[in-house]
């Protein structure tokens, strides 16, 4: 197999490995670090996170502190509620409402306590922040429930998964990474700086290595806490006062930029990590802008072509991807991520387009015809569909593939790809049924980094 396919081949196994995976729970008797402050959040991945001692104070008396820090003109209701922090004010849609979590959590709950009869000293973490009905505050603690501020001393980085490599880099730069895992391969220096020595290569994506990460003397190690193998080096080198990051999955646009805004809280960059999700939702809106009139088609989401081969039900990136793109993915209501499907259930569903993620190369039209020959003879119920029928079958691979298979900054690529697929009408350059390294060509809107 070329190199481009091996790394593709790694790409899926990942998201198999994901699929299949059963996240280790931390070690709830362990102690917990929770910094002293307050976070304003003031929606659409902006917060900001004020150090303050919480000693006897009230809540009322370090918003007022908070504020003041930052500059931030403060307008409350009777009850001391904000109405308005620093320009931004309440409306139809969004309020300010104040939300805490216990000490042994980073789960946010509403409060309807006044803040001048509570105490910080009796929460976790404490914010206001601009609600709507059934929002939820950006995060104070990563997966693992360990706090993810620090004094922006976070220095040397190692990131343990491709997803994580491509956030950290969206974010820094390479400057400040010091170790990688084998399979991140994007933006293409990272490869070259792991052949040359400059970035250290510290073990596979499940298996990464104790030694080799603790040699690299990181400040922190970014990785995913659904992944045993990076709890397991994570609660090894927190022995050894290494800082550690474990992200939730990034199964949704929102959990992706949430992750984004944690890495930039957790290295000390959190305005660059504000400009990547903004940058994100410009481009995502922009996006919709273009296929807003159009008609939502059902669509396969494949990893491969076999009978059994996984699809992504509800829950993946892939599915948000597909829902901003104007599709409907027909096992959308699958609660199940990645799953392997049922060729006879595909049939019965019958997609107009199928979406096939591969791991060989699919450059040429040659290519295309033989692959699609080989779904006519050995996947009887996939050539049955309309979409089959029609031509609607689409491959992605070599860094097509990544990108539409790895959840990081390059998400609005990946649903303009989709979109691209699913809508060409609406493209000046209309994506052709087998994309890889390629894939620029036919972006417009998120040409990205």
């Amino acid at each position: 197999m070329s190199a481009r396919g091996l790394k593709t081949a790694a790409s899926l196994a990942i998201i198999m490995l994901v699929a299949i995976s059963v996240p280790v729970l931390a070690d709830i008797n362990e102690p917990r670090d929770y910094s002293e402050g307050m976070l304003i959040d003031f929606g659409r991945y902006d917060g900001v996170w004020i150090p303050a001692e919480k000693g006897d104070k009230t809540i009322a008396e370090v918003l007022d502190y908070s504020c003041t820090a930052k500059g931030y003109a403060v307008v409350k209701d009777s009850s001391g509620i904000p109405e308005s922090i620093n320009g931004v004010s309440n409306n139809s849609v969004r309020t300010w409402t104040l939300w805490t979590t216990p000490k042994d959590s980073g789960v946010w709950e509403k409060q309807n306590g006044l803040p001048e009869n509570l105490y910080m000293k009796d929460f976790g973490f404490v914010t206001f922040a601009f609600s709507y009905e059934g929002y939820t505050p950006l995060p104070c603690v990563d997966a693992e429930g360990r706090c993810i501020f620090n004094d922006g001393t976070l220095l040397r980085a190692i990131t343990l998964a491709p997803s994580c490599t491509e956030m950290y880099y969206a974010i820094h730069g390479i400057g400040g990474l010091v170790g990688t895992d084998l399979y991140s391969n994007y933006p293409v220096s990272i490869s070259d700086m792991r052949e040359s020595g400059r970035v250290a290569a510290i073990g596979g994506y499940t298996n990464p290595s104790y030694e080799k990460v603790l040699g690299q003397s990181p400040d922190i190690v970014i990785g995913e806490a659904s992944i045993g193998g990076h709890l397991d080096v994570a609660k090894r080198l927190r022995s050894t006062n290494v800082s550690t990051l474990m992200l939730p999955e990034s199964d949704s646009m929102d959990a992706i930029c949430r992750n984004i805004w944690t890495i930039g809280q957790a290295t000390g960059n959190p305005e660059n990590a504000k400009a990547v999700t903004n940058s994100i939702t410009a481009q995502l809106d922009s996006i919709l802008s273009g296929i807003k009139n159009t008609v939502r088609k059902d669509v396969l989401l494949a990893l491969g072509m076999l009978p059994s081969a996984f699809t992504s039900g509800d829950n993946t990136y892939m599915d948000d991807a597909t829902k901003y793109a104007r599709g409907t993915n027909i096992f959308g209501e699958e609660n199940l991520g990645w799953f392997p499907s049922s060729a006879e259930e595909v049939k019965d569903r019958n997609p107009q387009v199928i979406m096939i993620v591969s791991e060989s190369a699919v450059t040429t039209q040659a290519e295309y015809d033989e692959k699609m020959e080989w779904i006519r003879n050995n996947n009887p119920q996939w050539a049955g569909t309309d979409a089959f029928k029609n031509g609607e079958v689409y491959f992605f691979s070599g860094q097509a593939a990544d990108v539409l298979s790895r959840p990081g900054p390059r998400v609005c690529q990946a649903t303009e790809l989709l979109a691209n697929a699913l809508h060409p009408e609406c493209f000046s350059n209309p994506l052709p049924k087998y994309v890889g390294d390629d894939y620029r060509d036919y972006l417009t809107v998120s040409a990205g980094w």
